[in-house]
């Protein structure tokens, strides 16, 4: 049997600091202000599978049942699992008998590195995506503060050599602006935000430092640098709340607009089983790709900065070329039926090298096979 659910206070509550009654429909402090009483997601999940799709949530990069994998049911029987199989979510460290070697990471290559992830930023403001944000994630909600986070990117990206001074000013500002509204420390209010949310500040923080770190401009890399424990400790709780949170996305109508609403569900108006598991994944993968993206910057900025960083971990992500390109959920439902999608932890990509193609593998997987094991490993291979 499932634990309870422990309700917790309403997102206009958690934001005020003030106590809620936990009532529903809405709270009475909700109900006096005349506004919509939001609640966020429950302490303990349970994750509910959706009709007319035979793919497991294995196979897509999402949660399984502590019983195993299940196919997936009608959602007026559904059975809700008791338990989340944690273990997608889990950040694997350095593994011991993986000797690192210095001498694979010269300041070139690291500044290589550098330059795909500029590559990257360009890419999501002149075609809305990129390997670690997919065209489909900000389609239904666009957050405010990746919003402006875009903005300001692009009018960077286009900057003049008389009002790059202007917009580094900018930039600047609006990064001190993100940090001080949305570095929460109280849990209620922390826990207010939802996976997308998170993910989309995380995203709006990585607009900043990637510029300041490595624009040349030096106070704009002095303040990054003291705001670079802010972007990590945000992707950490991203990744915390996606691996508790992820269930809602069952339970939503849009599968990316994770408000939680008080109002009953009605199944009817659920989306398709095939469309909704897609959208679940987007909204997973780019989740892990994030986190490796992020984490990875830091220690890309450290190594060139004192020759030496700790490597942050790795997680599990999604390597088959085409997966994350589909453009329909039938499209990627029929990768998924057909082939691995190669969903594997980083420290696991090794093996890539004598059971797949580089052809098989997409461009992210390629970078992070090459930051993980170096270019004249890649070159070999791909030769």
């Amino acid at each position: 049997m499932a634990a309870p659910l422990e309700l917790r206070a309403c997102k206009s509550c958690a934001k005020s600091k003030r106590k809620c009654d936990k009532q529903m429909l809405s709270c009475q402090r909700c109900k006096d202000a005349g506004i919509d009483c939001v609640y966020p997601p429950p302490r303990q999940s349970s994750y509910v599978l959706l009709n007319d799709c035979h793919l497991s949530n294995e196979a897509a990069g999402l949660p399984k049942s502590s019983a195993g994998i299940r196919e997936i049911g009608d959602v007026n029987t559904a059975t809700q699992s008791s338990a989340v199989d944690l273990s997608t979510w889990k950040i694997e460290p350095y593994p011991i008998h993986i000797n690192p070697n210095m001498n694979l990471f010269s300041s070139s290559m690291l500044k290589r590195y550098v330059s795909v992830i500029q590559h990257w930023l360009k890419s999501w403001v002149m075609s809305g995506s990129n390997p670690f944000i997919h065209p489909q994630l900000y389609r239904t909600r666009f957050p405010t503060c990746v919003q402006v986070a875009y903005t300001t990117l692009s009018a960077y990206i286009n900057r003049t050599e008389t009002n790059s001074e202007i917009i580094l000013r900018i930039i600047e500002s609006q990064a001190n602006e993100l940090v001080s509204n949305t570095d929460i420390s109280v849990n209620d209010v922390l826990e207010s935000l939802d996976p997308l949310e998170h993910l989309a500040r995380a995203h709006a923080l990585m607009v900043y430092q990637i510029i300041c770190l490595f624009d040349g401009d030096i106070r704009s890399r002095h303040l990054a640098e003291g705001r670079a424990n802010i972007l990590v400790r945000w992707v950490t709780q991203m990744v915390e709340c996606a691996s508790s949170s992820l269930y809602l996305l069952s339970l939503t109508l849009d599968p990316l607009d994770l408000v939680e609403t008080t109002s009953p569900v009605n199944p009817s108006s659920v989306t398709g089983g095939t469309e909704h598991l897609w959208h679940t994944w987007i909204l997973a993968e780019s989740i892990r790709r994030t986190w490796l993206t992020a984490t990875g910057l830091q220690a890309l900025y450290l190594t060139l900065q004192q020759g030496w960083a700790f490597c942050p971990g790795g997680m599990m992500f999604t390597t088959r070329r085409g997966v994350w390109e589909a453009k329909t959920a039938f499209a990627w439902e029929r990768l998924c039926l057909e082939t691995d999608i190669g969903f594997i932890q980083r420290f696991e990509t090794e093996k890539l090298f004598t059971e797949a193609s580089p052809l098989e593998i997409d461009e992210f997987g390629k970078m992070i096979l090459e930051s993980t094991y170096g270019t004249e490993r890649m070159e070999r291979w791909t030769q």
